[in-house]
C-alpha cells in the first residue's frame, strides 16, 4: 500500500489493540441480545402479544451490535486500507451528557472518527490520507496532503493508464523463415533464368 507524502497529523499505536477490544466487547452483546430477541419472539408467538415492543426495541438494538461485532471479527482477518480525497465534512458530536466530545470528518463516503489535535488542523476541503481497518473504519494515522497533491497522484496514474505499450516482440517460427528467404530471393533465380535464355540464343 502506498502512503502520500504529507503532514502527519495523527498516528495510532494501539489500533490493532481497539480492533480486539471492539470484538470482545460487542461479540457477546450481540449473541445476548439475540438470545433475548429470539425470546420475545417466541412469547409473541405463542400469544404474548405484549412482547411485541420488547421484540421491536431489542430488534433495532440487535442490528446496531451485531453489525459491529460482525466489523470487528472481519477485520481481525483482515489487512489495512488507506482512503484518500478531499474532507466533504467536518464535524463534533457530544456524549455522555456532553462530558465527552467526538471529532469527525466524511472523505469519499466514509466516516472517521479522529482526534481533536487532527481535527483543529483541517478544515473543509483539506485533502487528506486516512489509514484504517476496513470495516470498523477504526483510525491507524491521518496525513493532510499538500495542495495538489492527491490531483497529481490521480493525473500520473491516469498517464499510466493510457500510455501506449509497447508490442512484445515475436520470433518468427521456422517455416516463416523459409518462405521469407524463398519467395524474398525469387528474383535472383528469375534473373538467372532469364540470363541463361539470351546465353544460349
Amino acid at each position: 500500500m502506498t502512503t502520500l507524502a504529507g503532514e502527519l497529523l495523527e498516528e495510532r499505536r494501539n489500533h490493532r489493540r481497539s480492533v480486539i477490544r471492539q470484538a470482545v466487547v460487542y461479540t457477546p452483546c450481540a449473541v445476548a441480545v439475540l438470545v433475548l430477541l429470539g425470546i420475545s419472539l417466541w412469547n409473541v408467538a405463542i400469544g404474548h402479544y405484549g412482547a411485541l415492543i420488547a421484540a421491536t426495541v431489542l430488534a433495532l438494538i440487535a442490528v446496531a451490535v451485531v453489525y459491529q461485532s460482525l466489523a470487528a471479527l472481519r477485520d481481525l482477518g483482515s489487512q489495512p486500507v488507506a482512503t484518500t480525497g478531499m474532507v466533504r465534512r467536518a464535524w463534533t458530536k457530544g456524549m455522555f451528557l456532553g462530558f465527552i466530545r467526538s471529532h469527525y470528518i466524511l472523505v469519499q463516503r466514509a466516516v472517521f472518527d479522529i482526534s481533536i489535535v487532527s481535527y483543529t488542523q483541517l478544515n473543509e476541503g483539506d485533502e487528506v490520507e486516512v489509514r484504517h481497518w476496513p470495516h470498523t473504519k477504526t483510525v491507524i494515522e491521518v496525513r493532510k496532503l499538500k495542495v495538489g497533491t492527491l490531483g497529481a497522484a490521480r493525473a500520473e496514474a491516469t498517464r499510466r493508464a493510457f500510455e501506449p505499450q509497447p508490442e512484445p516482440y515475436v520470433m518468427p517460427d521456422a517455416t516463416d523463415m523459409m518462405m521469407s528467404s524463398r519467395y524474398g530471393g525469387l528474383w535472383w533465380f528469375k534473373l538467372r533464368d532469364a540470363f541463361w535464355r539470351r546465353w544460349r540464343k
